[in-house]
């Protein structure tokens, strides 16, 4: 078995593909059981732009026969598309349906049913997702890893990201699926909010759109504010040693959020606005080292 590359979920987190080094393989969280395995090799009548076939990136739109692909090279292993290239892939026809070129390698790519968001080196740009796709917005004010997230709540997509210049300060943007004809770009609207002293390490949307958390590279405090008027709503103290957060993961209701850091514990925290100096409901000790993900925390099939 080939190495995985990365491992990522859909909005509602109700699946999740694994990228390695033979291409893709897609399995329902709950119950788990494997409903794709897109396989490209020698021997199957996929065709890809390279003669490798190895998969870096995935992102899926929801549960439908759409996914977006990034090549990935690794121990030898030759990407199956350029990687630096956004290939969109129709499962049910088979075939690629269009392409996003650009001069860096992709970073991270976000699949939604309105649009499409890559990270570029220290460029977001945003694209509607239709054939043609067209660019939409693009900004060069931020850090890569996982100083990103984006959300699409009903027609309007929320951005977060961290300042490239301002030390612990995030800015929320969004966009309206407003009527555009013409190609210019479109002004998205910027809240800005100072969340911490340090740089910050992690930032999640909830997928109603309302929160986002952050923490810094200290990991001791989780703060949670409104994407809308930038108010601190929770701030929640995981612990006083510094430490390496993980993942930070909201369930679907956008009532809690999990933390697991490199201490290999996990913490829940209650979201509630009354009481803005929660403590966690859930605080455990996880027996195995190697977990790293929250996600598999909040099943959208678990009751």
């Amino acid at each position: 078995m080939k190495p995985y590359y990365e491992v990522s979920t859909n909005n509602d987190e109700s699946c999740f593909c694994c990228c390695h080094g033979e291409g893709v393989t897609i399995y329902d969280s709950y119950p788990l059981q494997k409903r794709l395995n897109l396989i490209f090799n020698d021997k199957d009548d996929i065709a890809s732009d390279n003669e490798g076939t190895g998969i870096g990136k995935c992102s899926l739109l929801n549960r439908s026969n759409y996914i977006a692909l990034v090549g990935g090279a690794q121990n030898g292993i030759k990407p199956a598309f350029p990687v630096n290239q956004v290939v969109i892939w129709d499962d049910l026809l088979k075939k690629v349906i269009f392409k996003l070129k650009f001069i860096y390698p992709v970073e991270r790519v976000f699949l939604t049913r309105l649009y499409i968001l890559v990270l570029v080196f220290n460029e977001i740009q945003l694209f509607t997702f239709t054939n043609p796709p067209r660019r939409i917005y693009e900004s060069t004010t931020l850090k890569t890893g996982p100083h990103i997230d984006f959300k699409l709540v009903k027609s309007t997509g929320i951005i977060a990201y961290e300042s490239l210049n301002r030390v612990g300060q995030i800015y929320i943007s969004s966009v309206e699926s407003t009527p555009n004809n013409n190609n210019s770009k479109q002004y998205i609207p910027t809240n800005i909010i100072k969340a911490h002293k340090n740089a910050i390490h992690f930032i999640k949307v909830s997928p109603n759109g309302k929160y986002v958390a952050t923490c810094s590279m200290r990991g001791t405090i989780i703060r949670v504010f409104n994407t809308v008027n930038g108010l601190l709503v929770n701030e929640f103290r995981r612990g006083l040693d510094m430490v390496s957060i993980y993942t930070m993961n909201f369930n679907q209701e956008s009532t809690q959020l999990a933390v697991i850091s490199n201490k290999q514990t996990l913490h829940i925290f209650q979201i509630d606005e009354s009481q803005p100096f929660n403590k966690s409901v859930v605080s455990l000790r996880l027996y195995n080292p190697t977990i790293r993900n929250s996600k598999e925390l909040f099943h959208s099939g678990d009751k």
